[in-house]
């Protein structure tokens, strides 16, 4: 990524289209680019350009990866962290993540199964490698975290994405799951109503 691009960026100065998003964090497999509900792209762009949500653009090293015969501890880290499934590549941006995030913040990520690759509960910042979606980036910040995705390199170089929200998105957030729950209330009660209509169960006045 440019250099100009890249300060534009982390000045929240620049001006993000569904396809910048998905040059970014879909942009070498192409499943979530094409499987991830348009909507939601749409509004991650939205939120970005808004300000409510906001991404910083870091330099990720390229970490070797650590021989078991030199140095058999942080091959066991490696080994439990990154190895899990998926192409040399991606195991090899996964390990690149933990030593990014460790460095960072001092703590080791806790191992994740699901959702992202692991998690730094000081920092309320889970870190993820390789392809994502928009649902994904929203679903960790209207929990009130940060999430830090380090997507297949461009131009043999790692960048690491680090999204964070504001107070007035979550709280948009849950005014919506709210207003779900209250939707889903109402049915359930109107369709027990009717219900016990057909039923003659329904109380009379």
């Amino acid at each position: 990524m440019k250099p100009d691009i890249i300060k534009q960026v982390n000045e929240g100065q620049y001006y993000w289209t569904i396809t910048d998003l998905k040059n970014v964090l879909a942009s070498v497999n192409g499943w979530w680019g094409a499987n991830g509900l348009e909507t939601t792209w749409k509004e991650l762009v939205e939120y970005l350009n808004k300000g409510t949500i906001q991404v910083q653009i870091e330099d990720c090293p390229i970490y070797p990866i650590p021989d078991r015969e030199v140095d058999f501890e942080e091959w066991v880290q490696f080994d439990t962290y990154a190895t899990r499934r998926g192409n040399h590549q991606l195991v090899h941006i996964r390990w690149c993540g933990y030593r990014w995030i460790l460095e960072k913040t001092g703590e080791k990520p806790r191992v994740l199964t699901s959702g992202a690759n692991g998690y730094v509960e000081s920092f309320k910042m889970a870190i993820k490698a390789g392809e994502s979606s928009a649902f994904e980036v929203m679903d960790w910040l209207r929990q009130g975290n940060k999430i830090a995705i380090i997507p297949y390199p461009v131009d043999s170089k790692l960048y690491v994405y680090i999204f964070s929200a504001k107070e007035e998105f979550i709280k948009e957030q849950e005014a919506k799951i709210f207003d779900v729950l209250d939707k889903v209330r109402n049915h359930m009660k109107k369709a027990e109503q009717e219900y016990l209509e057909k039923q003659n169960f329904a109380p009379k006045e």
